[in-house]
């Protein structure tokens, strides 16, 4: 950019950008790098252990097992230990189950 340039673009600034470069080229203030934007955290989904997935959905032990061996709820393998995330057990059960309605009023 020419000395022109910068000239002509110095004269369509506002009154406060004139003033803020003034100082800046005084030494008054330095520029002030763009701060980056704040990204919020994402919560970690907790995962749970295969005890208490099944209690949760209400079965035993032994029958969440037969569901993690046949590859019906995916599950993650930490060292020795098995734990889930209990959102794709919940998916899991949207595929899978189905909400009865009574066909005789009590």
């Amino acid at each position: 950019m020419t000395t022109e340039e910068r000239l002509v673009k110095l004269l369509q600034s506002s009154p406060d950008q004139r003033t803020a470069i003034d100082r800046i080229l005084a030494g008054e203030l330095a520029p002030t790098p763009p701060s980056p934007p704040v990204v919020a955290p994402v919560p970690a989904e907790a995962f749970i252990g295969k005890v208490e997935a099944a209690r949760l959905l209400g079965v035993k032990p032994r029958t969440l097992n037969k569901w993690l061996r046949t590859g019906r709820i995916p599950f993650y393998r930490v060292g020795h230990s098995v734990r889930l995330r209990w959102s794709e057990v919940q998916g899991f059960l949207e595929e899978t189950c189905r909400v009865a309605r009574r066909s005789r009023p009590l």
